[in-house]
């Protein structure tokens, strides 16, 4: 029970998005995970003890750990990150206005991004059974047209036959 009483502590994803800005920025605009992190813990105040509690089952990577990861990820998809290479991210833009940055538009325009990507997936995958469904009546009509060529020259062999 006390487990979950610090779990509900732990600060949301959402919360973490303008401390990992302000981390990036304080970090000269780049760093690791590790780095990263670290300095959202100093900047956010996050205790040991908060910090050490696991995420999930497994106990791989911590609870706060986990939420900056999602943080990052919607930062970038917002377009305001990059991660050029593994584990390492930097800020697109280093003169960022951390004032002008509110994570709740930040979360809302990037699961409308989300939304609108999967209606187009949903479309798109419409247009190929469309297109799938017309490739079908195409071999369709292509078979009516090798029957009638087929009954026609049965018909011309008949013809031939029968004049000799």
């Amino acid at each position: 029970m006390a487990r979950k009483k610090i779990s509900n502590q732990v600060p949301s994803f959402d919360e973490l998005i303008i401390p990992t800005v302000k981390a990036l920025v304080e970090l000269g605009g780049s760093g690791s995970n590790e780095e990263i992190n670290t300095k959202v813990y100093e900047l956010h105040n996050i205790s040991d003890e908060i910090i050490n509690i696991p995420h999930g089952e497994n106990g791989t990577v911590s609870e706060v750990d986990y939420r900056l990861a999602w943080s990052k990820t919607y930062l970038k998809k917002f377009g305001l990150l990059e991660n050029s290479s593994r584990g390492i991210w930097s800020l697109i833009n280093t003169a960022v206005d951390i004032s002008t940055l509110d994570s709740f538009e930040i979360v809302k325009y990037v699961r409308e991004q989300d939304k609108n990507n999967k209606q187009n997936k949903k479309m798109s995958k419409s247009s190929e059974e469309l297109i799938q469904e017309t490739k079908n009546e195409v071999d369709y009509s292509e078979e009516w047209k090798e029957k009638l060529l087929n009954i026609l020259y049965n018909i011309l062999i008949l013809d031939k036959i029968m004049d000799t």
